[in-house]
């Protein structure tokens, strides 16, 4: 569930309130990097796997 919530914002289970960083506020900045940098990987993916990205 927290996947979920945390995956989709439109998935609002109320786990990801739960599951807040305290202490290191590094750790909430690369974790949000990180969640950026896979939202961008999984849209080129899905860009390469459906023939969106084609040699010219």
């Amino acid at each position: 569930m927290f996947a979920l919530d945390t995956a989709l914002p439109s998935a609002t289970t109320g786990q990801s309130a739960a599951w807040q960083i305290t202490g290191n506020t590094w750790f909430a900045i690369l974790f949000a990097a990180i969640k950026g940098i896979s939202w961008i990987l999984t849209a080129l993916l899905l860009a390469g796997v459906t023939g969106l990205l084609r040699k010219g």
